[in-house]
């Protein structure tokens, strides 16, 4: 089974870059989802929270959230991250040009890598 772009991703590249199209589709998955999975693997309940099945919303990032400022949209996300990691101190600041790569493990453990993105 091969991986895809979100279809909510995919239609906002015709306006906004990869990166900003990616923090607007977590945004809004993490608004969404106001009862965050809790299976007891934190692994397995974040990577859920983005790719389970699409039955909320329509398939497109809505309109409040690709008129949000660069500055709002990353603040709205560090404190979207911070209530679903509650019991973990999560500092996120995001740098122009960086990528953010999450993968999950067995141990239930999150790895994040950093690097230069491609402009």
């Amino acid at each position: 089974m091969g991986a895809t772009i979100p279809m909510r991703i995919y239609e906002c590249l015709r306006g906004s870059s990869m990166l900003r199209c990616t923090k607007l589709y977590v945004l809004q998955k993490l608004d969404e989802r106001k009862q965050s999975p809790q299976s007891g693997n934190l692994t397995k309940d974040f990577m859920d929270q983005f790719f389970g099945e699409e039955t909320q919303l329509g398939s497109l990032i809505s309109v409040k959230y690709q008129q949000m400022s660069e500055k709002e949209l990353n603040k709205r996300l560090v404190q979207n991250f911070q209530r679903f990691f509650k019991h973990r101190d999560i500092k996120l600041h995001f740098l122009p040009g960086m990528l953010v790569k999450i993968v999950p493990s067995k141990e239930n453990k999150l790895k994040f890598t950093l690097k230069k993105g491609k402009c």
